[in-house]
C-alpha cells in the first residue's frame, strides 16, 4: 500500500492502490448521497447516489448493477466535474483502478458495457435541463445534441438518497453477498 488513504463512514482505510475488500456497500451509498451532482452548482443539492439509482433504472436489468455502481470510485474521490476530471490523467488512472477493484468486490463484468455511458450521457442531459440555470456558454461535443429524458427530476436528501441505493442495490444483488447484511442494517438504522 502506498500510504495515501482516506477513511470512509464505517471507519476502514481506502488506500489508492485500490485493494478490493477495503470497498463496501455501506461507504458507497453513504458516500455517493453526500456528494452533490455538479460541483454542487445545481440550483438545489442533488447526489451522485440519486443519480446512480435513476441510471439504474434506465438501462435493461442486466446491467442495472452497473447502472447503480458505475459511479461508486466518486464515494471515495468526489464528483469532479467532467471538465476538469479530463484534465487530471493521474485521477482518472486511480478512478479506472479502484472501479476494477469495486467490480470485482460486486460481480460487475468488465468492461463497462456501452449503455451504461449512453444512459449516463443522457441523465446528464436531462440533470442540467432541470438543475442548473440558463448557460451562457455551448457545452462540450460529448454532450451536444443529447437528448434529455422526459421526466422530471425531483431531488431527494441524502438520507433519502442513501436509501434509495441501497434499497436498489439489495434488489440487485444475492444475499449471500458478504455485505448484504450489513446494507440491510444501515438502512434499518436510518429510517
Amino acid at each position: 500500500m502506498n500510504g495515501n488513504w482516506i477513511q470512509t463512514y464505517t471507519g476502514r482505510q481506502v488506500f489508492f492502490d485500490a485493494q478490493p475488500n477495503q470497498y463496501h456497500i455501506v461507504d458507497i451509498a453513504h458516500g455517493l448521497s453526500n456528494a452533490c451532482r455538479f460541483a454542487g452548482q445545481c440550483n438545489q443539492f442533488y447526489s451522485v447516489a440519486q443519480h446512480s439509482v435513476l441510471v439504474s433504472q434506465r438501462v435493461p436489468e442486466e446491467f442495472a448493477l452497473w447502472g447503480l455502481m458505475h459511479d461508486a470510485p466518486e464515494a471515495y474521490t468526489g464528483d469532479i466535474v467532467h471538465p476538469y476530471k479530463i484534465q487530471f490523467f493521474e485521477l482518472q488512472r486511480v478512478e479506472a483502478i479502484m472501479m476494477r477493484s469495486i467490480g470485482d468486490v460486486f460481480g460487475l463484468s468488465s468492461p463497462r458495457p456501452d449503455i451504461i455511458g449512453e444512459v449516463d450521457v443522457r441523465m446528464w442531459a436531462t440533470e442540467w435541463k432541470e438543475l442548473m440555470l440558463p448557460s451562457v456558454g455551448k457545452m462540450g461535443k460529448k454532450y451536444q445534441n443529447v437528448e434529455p429524458y422526459p421526466e422530471k427530476i425531483a431531488p431527494v436528501s441524502s438520507i433519502k438518497a442513501e436509501q434509495m441505493f441501497l434499497n436498489m442495490w439489495l434488489s440487485l444483488i444475492d444475499k449471500k453477498h458478504p455485505q448484504h447484511k450489513d446494507a440491510e442494517n444501515r438502512l434499518l438504522s436510518i429510517r
